[in-house]
């Protein structure tokens, strides 16, 4: 099998499998979740379809070959927006941390969704209606042929929010030894994760994308480690919780 089908599929399977174990836990814990594990359940969702529909036009390699370029810039470009969007959960995570950010978190939802509309119409020009994603069939890879603008724009737009996240993770750690575990798990996870990212939307070679594809899963699954260890544990102490009926995926608003 591909390694890029593979890596995809693998990815999204582990994330929905994540998605579901947090999901499960946060309706059988005997304490309201805190706001940090409610908004990082909506980043596994998000990412996990993410991760499907970036495998999804790998299908018609068996059925209709030419018709995959047009399929794999349509599912990359559609597929980045439910990155976005888990990026956008994450970002809800990070001002959450932090009181003093909460009352500028609509300030920061907007212009998350005015940098990634941005991104996405410059994907759709470049791709769709420019250079589309290629199957290399002599390493049995997927080249995405991203523009190199889009790949930046996604690896900045990736930093700007994961980095501080994983900062204030560890920092928080350091501050709170009742939770340094289950910090360290979180920030380090993210780390690995913001690692990954940008190789992957800047990498020329399917190898490439391949391991940054694993570094991804990796960085993933040690953020999913963090987040089911002592699960009713608060990260920040004195936080409010959200109400038990608020443990379903939240609204964008």
């Amino acid at each position: 099998m591909p390694l890029t089908i593979l890596t995809t599929l693998g990815g999204s399977l582990l994330l929905f499998a994540s998605w579901y174990l947090i999901s499960a836990r946060i309706n059988r814990a005997e304490v309201p979740p805190s706001r940090q594990i409610i908004f990082l359940r909506g980043f596994y969702f998000y990412i996990a379809v993410f991760f499907l529909l970036m495998f999804l036009p790998h299908l018609l390699l068996n059925f209709d070959a030419s018709k995959f370029p047009l399929y794999m810039s349509l599912g990359y470009t559609i597929g980045h927006i439910f990155y976005y969007v888990s990026l956008l959960y994450l970002s809800r995570a990070l001002f959450s941390l932090v009181p003093q950010l909460a009352k500028r978190e609509k300030i920061a939802t907007m212009l998350s969704v005015i940098i990634g509309s941005i991104i996405t119409v410059l994907t759709t020009v470049t791709m769709v209606f420019g250079k589309r994603p290629a199957f290399d069939y002599a390493h049995h890879v997927t080249l995405f042929n991203a523009n190199p603008v889009v790949g930046v724009s996604i690896a900045v737009f990736s930093f700007i929010i994961v980095a501080p996240t994983a900062f204030l993770m560890i920092l928080n750690g350091i501050h709170n030894p009742s939770a340094r575990v289950r910090s360290f798990l979180l920030g380090g996870g993210l780390f690995v994760l913001l690692t990954g990212g940008p190789i992957h939307d800047n990498a020329r070679t399917g190898m490439v994308y391949a391991a940054a594809d694993i570094l991804t899963i990796v960085g993933l699954l040690i953020v999913t480690s963090g987040l089911l260890y002592r699960f009713d544990e608060r990260l920040v102490p004195g936080t409010q919780p959200l109400q038990k009926s608020a443990a379903q995926p939240l609204p964008l608003h």
